[in-house]
Protein backbone atom coordinates (compact mmCIF):
# COMPACT_ATOMS: atom_id res chain seq x y z
CA UNK A 1 0.00 0.00 0.00
CA UNK A 2 1.15 3.52 -0.72
CA UNK A 3 -0.30 7.00 -0.53
CA UNK A 4 -0.76 9.04 -3.67
CA UNK A 5 1.26 12.22 -3.95
CA UNK A 6 -0.36 15.54 -4.80
CA UNK A 7 0.83 15.14 -8.41
CA UNK A 8 -0.83 11.72 -8.65
CA UNK A 9 -4.04 12.93 -6.98
CA UNK A 10 -4.29 15.88 -9.36
CA UNK A 11 -4.27 13.49 -12.32
CA UNK A 12 -7.06 11.22 -11.03
CA UNK A 13 -9.46 13.81 -9.56
CA UNK A 14 -10.59 16.04 -12.46
CA UNK A 15 -13.41 15.19 -14.84
CA UNK A 16 -16.51 13.03 -14.63
CA UNK A 17 -14.46 9.84 -14.33
CA UNK A 18 -12.27 11.24 -11.53
CA UNK A 19 -12.13 9.63 -8.10
CA UNK A 20 -13.51 12.75 -6.37
CA UNK A 21 -16.46 14.62 -7.81
CA UNK A 22 -17.46 18.16 -6.95
CA UNK A 23 -14.04 19.80 -7.37
CA UNK A 24 -13.44 22.02 -10.38
CA UNK A 25 -9.97 22.57 -11.90
CA UNK A 26 -9.25 25.63 -9.74
CA UNK A 27 -10.17 23.73 -6.57
CA UNK A 28 -7.94 20.81 -7.53
CA UNK A 29 -5.06 23.26 -7.58
CA UNK A 30 -5.94 24.84 -4.23
CA UNK A 31 -7.47 21.90 -2.29
CA UNK A 32 -4.96 19.14 -3.08
CA UNK A 33 -1.65 19.30 -1.25
CA UNK A 34 0.85 16.72 -0.06
CA UNK A 35 -1.11 13.47 -0.08
CA UNK A 36 -4.34 15.17 1.05
CA UNK A 37 -7.55 16.53 -0.42
CA UNK A 38 -9.45 19.14 1.61
CA UNK A 39 -13.15 18.18 1.69
CA UNK A 40 -15.97 20.61 2.44
CA UNK A 41 -19.15 20.31 4.51
CA UNK A 42 -22.10 19.86 2.18
CA UNK A 43 -24.97 19.17 4.59
CA UNK A 44 -25.50 18.89 8.34
CA UNK A 45 -28.04 16.53 9.88
CA UNK A 46 -29.24 16.62 13.50
CA UNK A 47 -29.86 13.19 15.04
CA UNK A 48 -33.41 13.00 16.35
CA UNK A 49 -34.77 15.79 14.11
CA UNK A 50 -38.34 15.00 13.11
CA UNK A 51 -39.40 14.82 9.45
CA UNK A 52 -39.73 18.33 8.04
CA UNK A 53 -37.59 19.95 10.74
CA UNK A 54 -34.39 21.70 9.78
CA UNK A 55 -31.60 19.15 10.14
CA UNK A 56 -33.78 16.15 9.30
CA UNK A 57 -32.93 13.77 6.47
CA UNK A 58 -35.33 15.57 4.11
CA UNK A 59 -34.30 19.09 5.18
CA UNK A 60 -30.56 19.16 5.94
CA UNK A 61 -28.80 22.28 7.13
CA UNK A 62 -26.96 23.67 4.09
CA UNK A 63 -25.29 26.68 5.64
CA UNK A 64 -22.83 27.33 8.43
CA UNK A 65 -24.16 25.88 11.67
CA UNK A 66 -22.95 26.40 15.21
CA UNK A 67 -23.32 23.36 17.46
CA UNK A 68 -24.38 23.86 21.05
CA UNK A 69 -22.15 22.37 23.71
CA UNK A 70 -22.63 18.60 23.71
CA UNK A 71 -24.74 18.63 20.52
CA UNK A 72 -23.97 16.05 17.86
CA UNK A 73 -24.39 16.26 14.11
CA UNK A 74 -23.90 14.07 11.08
CA UNK A 75 -21.93 15.73 8.30
CA UNK A 76 -22.06 14.88 4.59
CA UNK A 77 -19.33 16.18 2.33
CA UNK A 78 -20.05 18.38 -0.68
CA UNK A 79 -17.63 16.26 -2.71
CA UNK A 80 -18.35 12.67 -3.70
CA UNK A 81 -15.97 9.73 -3.93
CA UNK A 82 -15.82 7.44 -6.97
CA UNK A 83 -13.22 4.89 -6.04
CA UNK A 84 -12.42 2.08 -8.43
CA UNK A 85 -11.50 -1.40 -7.23
CA UNK A 86 -7.81 -0.50 -6.92
CA UNK A 87 -8.18 2.63 -4.75
CA UNK A 88 -9.20 3.11 -1.13
CA UNK A 89 -9.20 6.28 0.96
CA UNK A 90 -8.33 7.25 4.51
CA UNK A 91 -10.39 10.06 6.04
CA UNK A 92 -9.02 12.03 8.98
CA UNK A 93 -10.04 15.41 10.39
CA UNK A 94 -7.76 18.31 9.65
CA UNK A 95 -6.09 20.07 12.56
CA UNK A 96 -8.16 23.20 11.85
CA UNK A 97 -11.35 21.21 12.53
CA UNK A 98 -9.94 19.85 15.80
CA UNK A 99 -8.78 23.32 16.88
CA UNK A 100 -12.40 24.53 16.58
CA UNK A 101 -13.33 22.03 19.28
CA UNK A 102 -14.97 19.46 17.00
CA UNK A 103 -14.42 15.78 17.65
CA UNK A 104 -14.97 13.43 14.73
CA UNK A 105 -16.00 9.99 15.89
CA UNK A 106 -16.23 8.14 12.57
CA UNK A 107 -13.26 8.96 10.35
CA UNK A 108 -11.44 6.06 8.81
CA UNK A 109 -11.17 3.75 5.86
CA UNK A 110 -13.24 4.10 2.67
CA UNK A 111 -13.53 0.82 0.78
CA UNK A 112 -12.41 0.31 -2.83
CA UNK A 113 -15.40 0.68 -5.15
CA UNK A 114 -17.26 3.11 -2.87
CA UNK A 115 -19.30 5.80 -4.66
CA UNK A 116 -21.04 8.67 -2.89
CA UNK A 117 -20.49 11.42 -0.36
CA UNK A 118 -18.64 10.86 2.89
Amino acid sequence: MSLMTDKQLKTVIPGKSGIIGGLDAAQVTSEVYGCSVYLHIGAVFRPGAKDGEVGSSGKPILQQHCLAEGETALIRTRETMRLDSSHAAIVLPSSTVSMQGLLMTNPGHVDPGYEGPL
